[in-house]
């Protein structure tokens, strides 16, 4: 989908005033396909789904309560296809991304976050980490190879930007059903940048939410929400099988959510994640 083929697309769905306006709204990002890897290991340094990630030496492994939390994935941001998805992300060098693994699909909640999202600068000497020696095994996701596919992408149209066009209830659903044809890879797909694929509520609102509660909780006084339109979707993994991967609910996906200014400075720590499903 190109800029050019998405105004094309919405004309077509009778909704020509808006064209340039929902055209405003898309967003580069990278499908990321998953092959599994059953037998020759990753290459170090590699983007992957699950497996061991490639760190620095003397990498502290993320822990919550105290147990090794789980890879879901590892990003070499030198691997994104195209100068636009890394202009969008903005950042040189390694995403990853832990989270807590028990006996039941990983669900956050205000009280308790369960994950870690880790930036490794470019230049870094990385070598295969060693799995934490109280860390089990079988808490480990399958590795898979990732490959990158560049796209525009563009909100649902229950999310805010759309609400914000002023379309009516039959101009909304016509917007839907040109975004579903647009985008051709379906709406439980992996996703580095772009929108998220919504399926119950707005995300970027909820984050805002949730991160206002955190910091309520840590600093003992109220404090005021950030702005939703601060938030962007940064990560969006389905529950891919090939990986192990399941999010708890039918079609299930998890997101993983980031301000535009934190993800710029590098203060990843401030994100938040969910999870959806049908």
């Amino acid at each position: 989908m190109d800029l050019m083929h998405l105004r094309a697309e919405f004309t077509a769905a009778g909704l020509e005033r808006f064209a340039d306006a929902i055209a405003s709204l898309a967003r580069p990002g990278a499908l990321l396909v998953p092959h599994p890897q059953y037998d020759e290991p990753l290459p170090i340094g590699s983007s992957r789904l699950g497996g061991v990630p490639d760190v620095p030496r003397g990498f502290d492994w993320p822990r919550s309560d105290g147990r090794p939390m789980s890879l879901v994935a590892q990003i070499a941001l030198h691997e994104l296809p195209g100068d636009a998805v890394a202009r969008e992300i903005g950042l040189s060098g390694w995403l990853l991304f832990f989270i807590e693994f028990g006996d039941e699909p990983p669900f956050p909640s205000v009280e308790r976050k369960g994950s870690a999202l880790v930036h490794i600068p470019a230049g870094a000497e990385l070598v295969r980490g060693a799995l934490p020696q109280d860390a089990d095994p079988e808490a480990l996701y399958w590795p898979c190879r990732l490959e990158f596919v560049e796209r525009w992408f563009l909100p649902s149209e229950w999310s805010l930007p759309v609400q914000a066009l002023g379309l009516d209830p039959e101009e909304c659903e016509r917007y839907g059903e040109a975004r579903m044809n647009l985008e051709a890879d379906g709406f439980m797909k992996s996703v580095l940048g772009g929108w998220c694929d919504e399926m119950q509520n707005d995300l970027h609102a909820q984050a805002a939410d949730w991160h206002r509660c955190r910091r309520s909780n840590a600093e003992g006084v109220p404090v005021e929400a950030t702005d939703p339109s601060e938030w962007r979707l940064l990560l969006q993994v389905a529950g891919e099988e090939v990986a192990g991967m399941d999010w708890g609910c039918d079609g299930g996906v998890l997101y993983v959510m980031v301000r535009d200014g934190d993800l710029r400075a590098g203060r990843l720590d401030a994100h938040e994640w969910f999870t959806q499903g049908t």
